[in-house]
């Protein structure tokens, strides 16, 4: 595949992770396009976009699906009104790019899988008990069922700066300041760079795994975020209150396998230390941007 002869497009490049998909593709060369919901000046490359009026008129090689309805909550209070964007309208539009030759790649997420099943690998049944997981479940099941020219990615969490969550972390680092973190809320990190480089890897097709070596506590990552460079009393233990939907579907047990990931692709967990330079990297560099 030669990836400068072929047209690319984000759907959802105001996000973290499409917009980092545009960048790098960019830097690579590639003809690149993304699509935007902000109602300001449309720059050479952008198209502005809306899933209810399907107005996309090109027909691309690739096309990487970041768009869509992600918190959790808001869910979980309008599940017709999420459903029918995150999956009805969605469906639609991938169908249609799947029927004129576009290669689909979707981001899904661990959350197709409940609580009851520790360290679910490709192939394990999905039992998501969220809406925001059984609209990426559905998803999922749908365009499987389009052909061979799809790769889903069900990711872990993806920790990066560009989250004011982590942003306002690696700050309080920096000025030795208090940073407060749950004890009991878990999450397996994975960086932004890791997920975008193996998001554009080549000739990857169905069901691919993206998750840190292990589940941590919020807690115990921010102490090894913070190793050496800061006094431990810096960091201050807060517990979730988990009657709150939006902390559904976070089990200290569950974390993804991606045994046969590795075996089909020889992509492997990403390290916690590896995700701590990734992440200390990303800040240092927006740094020396100012």
């Amino acid at each position: 595949m030669k990836r400068s002869k072929e047209k690319y497009l984000v759907m959802g490049g105001d996000s973290v992770i499409g917009r980092s998909l545009y960048n790098e593709l960019l830097n690579r060369g590639c003809e690149v396009y993304y699509t935007t919901r902000r109602n300001t000046k449309l720059l050479e490359k952008s198209i502005y976009f809306n899933l209810k009026e399907n107005n996309i008129n090109f027909s691309p090689n690739n096309v990487f699906v970041c768009t869509g309805i992600s918190d959790i909550n808001f869910c979980e209070q309008f599940p017709k009104k999420t459903w029918d964007l995150n999956v009805n309208l969605t469906l639609d539009l991938l169908k249609k790019f799947y029927k004129s030759g576009s290669h689909i790649t979707f981001l899904s997420s661990e959350m197709v899988f409940n609580e009851e099943i520790e360290n679910p690998d490709i192939d394990s049944k999905k039992q998501p008990i969220t809406q925001y997981g059984k609209q990426k479940s559905k998803i999922e099941n749908e365009i499987l069922l389009l052909g061979k020219s799809i790769t889903i990615f069900r990711m872990s969490k993806v920790v990066s700066i560009n989250y004011n969550f982590f942003y306002e972390w690696m700050e309080n680092i920096k000025k030795h300041k208090v940073i407060e973190a749950f004890s009991n809320y878990y999450l397996s990190p994975i960086s932004l760079n890791y997920a975008i480089k193996n998001i554009l890897k080549e000739n990857l097709n169905g069901v691919v795994h993206l998750t840190g070596e292990k589940k941590v506590s919020y807690y115990d990552f921010a102490k090894i975020l913070i190793d050496k460079k800061l006094q431990p009393n810096l960091i201050k233990n807060i517990e979730v209150n988990f009657n709150k939907k939006e902390y559904l579907n976070n089990s200290k047990k569950k974390s993804m396998n991606m045994n046969l990931t590795k075996k089909k692709y020889n992509i492997n967990p990403q390290k916690i230390k590896s995700v701590v330079k990734d992440l200390f990297k990303e800040y240092n560099n927006l740094k020396n941007e100012y």
